[in-house]
């Protein structure tokens, strides 16, 4: 649904930004509970915050991922 509404553009930021906030949470979570692996934490939220993250900021992120992958433009 994610691709559905912000285009499949967005899934590449989405799953990897998701990811990411989802461990830091996790070692997070791991840390304070001291259940080390066996803390369950839903993956759900994660998804929706990256992707409203990419809805404000898509304009920034498009031109840092084009800039980072092209490098700068050439005249």
């Amino acid at each position: 649904m994610i691709g559905a509404f912000l285009g499949w553009q967005s899934l590449p930021f989405v799953v990897f930004g998701s990811s990411i906030l989802g461990a830091v949470v996790g070692i997070g979570a791991m840390v304070k509970q001291k259940k080390g692996g066996k803390t369950m934490i839903p993956y759900g939220p994660f998804l929706s915050t990256a992707a409203l993250l990419y809805m404000f900021y898509r304009e920034l992120i498009d031109y840092y991922l084009i800039l980072y992958f092209l490098g700068p433009p050439q005249y």
